[in-house]
C-alpha cells in the first residue's frame, strides 16, 4: 500500500513561545478484517511494536482505524471530527491531543487534564448497525478501554464501568466517554487519565489516574505506567474486536452481558438525577436496550439517560 506523510502543526499559548511540529506516518484507511468472534483475536499482546515510539499505522494494521493525527494542542478532538464528518470524511479517522482548550464531557461539562497527562482522543465512525443500537458503540468503547488498561498494566489496574459512560477505580473517575452524532456519523471521544503527578485539590475524590492507582499505600511503579501511545493502540485494537462482535448475530446480547460483568454500578445504591426528578434505589441490571434497571420502593424503573450517583456499594475495582 502507498505510504503518506501527514504533518500537523499546533501552536501553544504565546506565553510558552514554542511551536510544536509532529510528523506521523499514516496509511490509507485499512479495510476491516474479520478475526473471529472475540476481541482477543484482533488484539494479541505478542508482536506489539515498541510502545514508546510506535509506528501507529503498522500497529493498527488490520483494524478499521486510521489515519491518526496527533496534535500538541487543540480546542476539542470531538469538534475536529464532527466538522470532518460533515465534510464527508471517511470513517476510521483518529484525532489525539496532548492538551485541549475546550474539552467537554456529558451535559457540556468541562473536561480538565494536565497537558500530556491523559489520552485525549476521538474517533469517527459511520456505523452500519441500526441507529437504535448506536449507544452500544459507547459501551463497546468502554469495555475496550477497561481491557486495554488491564492488559497494559499487566493486571495491576483494573477499571470498571460506571453506567452510562465512565471508567472508575475506587479512588475516582479514570476516564469519560462522550458520543456525538451528525448525519450518519458518530464521533466517540475519550479522556483517559494516564500519568498525573497528583490529583488537583478540586478533583480529590472525584478523579484519578493510572499512575496514582494504589497510592499512597501501594503506588504503581513508574515502569508499570503505560504510555499514551501504547494505550491508544491497545484500546483501538480491542475496540475493533468489540465492534465486530456487536455487528454479528447475537452480538448485542454478548455486549450487554459483558457490560454487566464489568459494571461498577450493579448492586450499588444509586441516586438517579433526571431533568424533572430525582429518585434512589438499587441498580440491578442492564437491559437489552442498554438501560439501567433500578429497583425502587415503588417498583423497578428503567433509566435510558441521566446522571447516576453511587450512594454506596459497588465500584470496587481491583488491583491485582
Amino acid at each position: 500500500p502507498r505510504l503518506a506523510i501527514r504533518i500537523v502543526l499546533s501552536t501553544r499559548p504565546p506565553a510558552l513561545r514554542r511551536n510544536w511540529l509532529r510528523i506521523l506516518r499514516v496509511m490509507p484507511e485499512p479495510t476491516a478484517k474479520r478475526h473471529g468472534t472475540e476481541p482477543d483475536a484482533v488484539a494479541p499482546d505478542a508482536g506489539m511494536p515498541d510502545l514508546g515510539t510506535p509506528d501507529l499505522a503498522a500497529a493498527l494494521a488490520g483494524t478499521r482505524f486510521g489515519p491518526v493525527e496527533w496534535h500538541a494542542e487543540i480546542d476539542s478532538t470531538n469538534r475536529v471530527l464532527l466538522d470532518a464528518a460533515r465534510a464527508g470524511c471517511a470513517a476510521g479517522r483518529v484525532v489525539v491531543a496532548d492538551a485541549q482548550t475546550a474539552g467537554r464531557g456529558r451535559l457540556d461539562r468541562t473536561w480538565t487534564a494536565p497537558p500530556g497527562g491523559s489520552l485525549l482522543v476521538s474517533v469517527l465512525l459511520r456505523p452500519s448497525i441500526p441507529r437504535e443500537h448506536w449507544h452500544l458503540l459507547t459501551t463497546t468503547a468502554g469495555l475496550a478501554a477497561a481491557e486495554a488498561v488491564d492488559r497494559a498494566t499487566r493486571g495491576a489496574v483494573r477499571p470498571r464501568l460506571k453506567w452510562p459512560n465512565d471508567l472508575v477505580l475506587p479512588a475516582g473517575k479514570l476516564a469519560g466517554l462522550l458520543a456525538e452524532t451528525t448525519g450518519d456519523a458518530l464521533v466517540l471521544g475519550m479522556g483517559l487519565n494516564v500519568d498525573w503527578p497528583a490529583v488537583p485539590d478540586e478533583l480529590v475524590g472525584i478523579a484519578t489516574a493510572i499512575s496514582l492507582a494504589g497510592a499512597p499505600v501501594e503506588p504503581l511503579a513508574r515502569a508499570a505506567i503505560p504510555t499514551r501511545h501504547g494505550l491508544l493502540v491497545a484500546w483501538l485494537r480491542r475496540w475493533h474486536g468489540w465492534l465486530e462482535i456487536v455487528a454479528a448475530p447475537g452480538g448485542i446480547e454478548r455486549v450487554r452481558a459483558a457490560a454487566e460483568r464489568a459494571s461498577a454500578t450493579l448492586g450499588a445504591e444509586v441516586r438517579v438525577e433526571l431533568a424533572a426528578e430525582t429518585f434512589t434505589g438499587r441498580a440491578i441490571a442492564i437491559t437489552a436496550a442498554g438501560h439501567l434497571a433500578v429497583e425502587t420502593a415503588s417498583g423497578v424503573r428503567e433509566v435510558a439517560a441521566g446522571d447516576v450517583v453511587h450512594v454506596r456499594g459497588a465500584i470496587g475495582a481491583e488491583r491485582g
